[in-house]
């Protein structure tokens, strides 16, 4: 036979060919602008206008020796120390300061995921009963949440400063969130503009966490002007960008805020995998609250300290965990939720050391 005639197809050539069927439609493409478009139409917000888009971070080594963050407050341990040494605590602190003017900045969201809106209150005199000289509101984000909308008081704070401030001031800048303290001192990317911008300044500032909700009197008022900026008339800012979707659960977003893929690959096991799931969710059966939620008849006080309701933030709180939390966790003992993703395996090792039965299988 010629090596160039023709040859029929064998069985299983034919098979293979015959077994698509042909092809009826074009296939429907898509890409992330595409399904980017389809989202911001499901959220309503193709009027709204957009926070522009921060092209640049700050460099890591940027000087800002005139800055001073204090992520915690002498004297206080926990969030629910009693209101009246809470108060004692922050008033000397910031006497200690003696600052020339003291801000004190605010984020509000209705339901803690809605109407976002910021507040400052500039200050003078002592801190049992300040002047307010002035306060400035922000509208925020529609979907937003408390937490979220902290970095824009301090940002609002952060532009009085670098026009009415100069190298005579001692400006004390007094905030009631930690996390954005933590934020600033380990120069995390999403408070690089605060940190630039405070770095410009020729003041000297120190930023101070005090525990909210603690009827401190600058603290208050910063609380009810963010809470009126929500209110304010005008169309929302929206966020640059989303992750997941707008913030309907405010604290699982601050537990996963410091989330690092390689940490998470060094936890050996899966059942630690899924406890550290649990506390992030809020909902570990090791809690007392959520066996409380389970059972009615057991008790969701605090075993430990007698705490209302032995929550993860609480845990994460509780005097009765501090010196666990201060042998495992160091200067970070007080950072509260993000030690949950920020130092996964120390958190596992604070579970086994404080939470009754808690992979206790897999601590032998």
């Amino acid at each position: 036979m010629s090596a160039l005639q023709f040859r029929p197809p064998t069985q299983n050539r034919l098979l293979f060919e015959n077994a698509a069927p042909p092809r009826t439609k074009a296939l429907k493409r898509t890409n992330w602008a595409i399904e980017a478009k389809k989202n911001i139409s499901n959220l309503g917000l193709d009027d709204d206008p957009r926070k522009p888009l921060t092209h640049f971070n700050h460099p890591p080594w940027l000087d800002s020796a005139n800055v001073t963050v204090n992520d915690t407050l002498p004297g206080i341990t926990s969030k629910n120390a009693p209101e009246a040494t809470i108060i004692e605590a922050a008033v000397k602190q910031i006497r200690s300061l003696n600052p020339t003017i003291t801000i004190y900045t605010d984020g509000s969201a209705s339901a803690g995921t809605t109407n976002g809106g910021a507040g400052v209150v500039y200050t003078t005199g002592d801190p049992t009963a300040p002047d307010i000289t002035s306060k400035s509101t922000k509208k925020g984000s529609k979907h937003t949440s408390s937490f979220g909308e902290e970095p824009t008081a301090m940002e609002e704070a952060s532009d009085y400063i670098l026009q009415n401030c100069n190298a005579n001031d001692v400006v004390v800048i007094a905030t009631d969130s930690q996390s954005l303290c933590s934020s600033l001192s380990h120069h995390s990317p999403a408070s690089d503009t605060i940190r630039a911008k405070l770095a410009k300044s020729e003041a000297m500032i120190i930023v101070q966490w005090i525990p909210g909700h603690s009827n401190i009197p600058g603290n208050e008022a910063a609380d009810a002007a963010a809470k009126e900026a929500a209110l304010l008339l005008g169309p929302h800012l929206v966020k640059s960008s989303f992750f997941n979707g707008p913030g309907r659960y405010p604290k699982i977003d601050e537990a996963y805020s410091q989330l690092n893929s390689k940490k998470e690959k060094m936890i050996p096991c899966r059942s630690y995998q899924v406890e550290l799931a649990r506390l992030r969710s809020g909902y570990s059966m090791y809690l007392r609250d959520t066996q409380h939620q389970l059972d009615e008849s057991i008790d969701p006080k605090c075993p430990r300290c007698g705490a209302e309701n032995e929550t993860v933030e609480h845990w994460l709180e509780c005097p009765g965990t501090a010196e666990a939390r201060h042998r495992i966790f160091g200067p970070e003992a007080n950072l509260g939720l993000p030690l949950l993703t920020k130092h996964p395996l120390q958190a596992v090792t604070l579970a086994q050391k404080t939470l009754v039965g808690c992979l206790a299988t897999e601590s032998q």
